[in-house]
């Protein structure tokens, strides 16, 4: 098969995945997170990315065995805050995989940071963002409601890796440094 035709075909599987319900979930709304030690709490507002670009997808990625190292050898969510770490990373995956990327995130370090993070999609999950307005990116995996009867029968849950891109000023800091990533 050619490579344009295996394009072709991966965007349709994609496509057809995504008419069958397997969406992102709804965005929560502002949570608290733990502060201070005396018991206050940080006030997290929603975030939303500058930017997301789609990596790659187990289920249809062809560099299987490279994906699935990448997912074994890495603690994703992971933060990139400069562009020589970025391409350090970039550069040290497989060729195979870098080629099947479905996009290349392409972040301003001098304004944004790039996460790099992954979620299953059966069922369909994605992840929510917020901040406490001074550098920190709080991520939660929300787990989308499914159609019709409430039930799926999901044989194994393939993994999608995607890239987000956060402005500094989202964030409420001036400096990459500031930047950090938990859980919610």
């Amino acid at each position: 098969m050619s490579r344009s035709r295996w394009w072709q075909t991966v965007a349709a599987a994609l496509a057809v995945g995504m008419l069958a319900g397997c969406g992102a979930g709804g965005v929560p709304g502002p949570n608290p997170a733990p502060g201070p030690s005396d018991g206050a709490t940080t006030q997290l507002t929603e975030l939303d990315p500058a930017s997301k670009s789609y990596l790659w997808q187990q289920d249809v990625v062809a560099a299987r065995s490279e994906f699935d190292a990448l997912l074994a050898n890495n603690d994703l969510p992971l933060l990139f805050t400069d562009e020589d770490g970025w391409e350090a990373w970039w550069s040290d995956l497989p060729e195979d995989l870098r080629d099947e990327s479905l996009q290349t995130p392409n972040p301003e370090f001098a304004s944004e940071v790039l996460v790099i993070a992954n979620f299953g999609s059966c069922p369909p999950q994605s992840l929510t963002f917020a901040t406490d307005g001074a550098g920190q990116i709080a991520y939660d995996l929300v787990t989308s409601e499914s159609s019709g009867d409430g039930q799926m029968n999901c044989a194994w849950s393939p993994q999608a890796v995607y890239a987000y891109e956060f402005s500094l000023d989202d964030l409420g800091v001036d400096s990459v440094d500031d930047v950090t990533v938990s859980p919610q």
